[in-house]
C-alpha cells in the first residue's frame, strides 16, 4: 500500500534505496539509472535532477536533409533501433 505521508516525514531508511531494483523494474529502466538519479537527488535535491548536462554534437546534416528526415519520421514510426537499421 502506498503511504499518504509527505516524503519529508517518511523514515530515513528510505534514503538507503533498498528498493532500487523494484523501482527500476516498475519504471522499466536499468537499476544503475535509478541509483544515479537517487545519488543526484541526495546531492542537490530537485535542482540537481533538473540540471541538464547533456551536450550534443554539431548537426552533420544539411537543412534539406533535416527536412527530408523530419518528413520521413512524421510518416514512419520506429519502435526500436533494430527497426531503424532494418
Amino acid at each position: 500500500m502506498i503511504s499518504a505521508r509527505p516524503i519529508a516525514s517518511r523514515p530515513s531508511s528510505c534514503s538507503s534505496l533498498a528498493g532500487g531494483p523494484d523501482i527500476a523494474e516498475a519504471l522499466l529502466v536499468d537499476p544503475n539509472a535509478v541509483r544515479t538519479h537517487f545519488k543526484r537527488y541526495r546531492a542537490g535535491r530537485l535542482d540537481e535532477l533538473l540540471r541538464v548536462e547533456y551536450r550534443g554534437s554539431d548537426v552533420l546534416l544539411s537543412d534539406a536533409q533535416l527536412d527530408r528526415l523530419d518528413l520521413h519520421l512524421q510518416e514512419h514510426l520506429y519502435l526500436s533501433a533494430k527497426d531503424i537499421a532494418a
